[in-house]
């Protein structure tokens, strides 16, 4: 029997998701100027509505995290949205912030992208809790 092929991974996300807030900054840099030098000015913010999957984070996941992330790592988020972590520009000066997403009124910092789009699935990050402490 023909029918519609379904792919799995767009029904799964579909099912289970829920809208949040992804929070963007430009590039930031550090300031060079006399009295606040070596502060880091950080890029003009935007925000955009997008669909995920978010869920616990298993033991696995958690266990593979370096020691100052995985404390504070909350959630696992799935998304066919696009998320950055922490990465620096070409000119090795100025510095793109991670993306925020903002889950149930708090604010997550997004780390360990892991890019699956291209291979016709979806993206996994972690969000960390941004307090010092758990």
């Amino acid at each position: 029997m023909a029918g519609v092929p379904v792919v799995v991974t767009d029904c799964v996300i579909s099912l289970a998701t829920v809208d949040v807030t992804r929070i963007r900054y430009a590039a930031g840099a550090y300031s060079t100027t006399a009295g606040s030098k070596g502060v880091f000015q950080a890029g003009a913010s935007t925000t955009a509505t997008i669909s995920a999957v978010i869920g616990p984070i298993d033991g696995r996941t958690r266990d593979l995290l370096p020691e100052g992330i995985r404390l504070r790592a909350r959630y696992l988020c799935h998304t066919t949205a696009d998320l950055r972590g922490d990465q620096p520009t070409a000119s090795g000066t100025a510095i793109l912030q991670a993306d925020r997403v903002v889950f149930n009124g708090r604010t997550y910092q997004v780390y360990q992208d892991r890019d699956w789009v291209t291979l016709g699935a979806f993206q996994r990050s972690v969000l960390v809790d941004q307090t010092a402490e758990p």
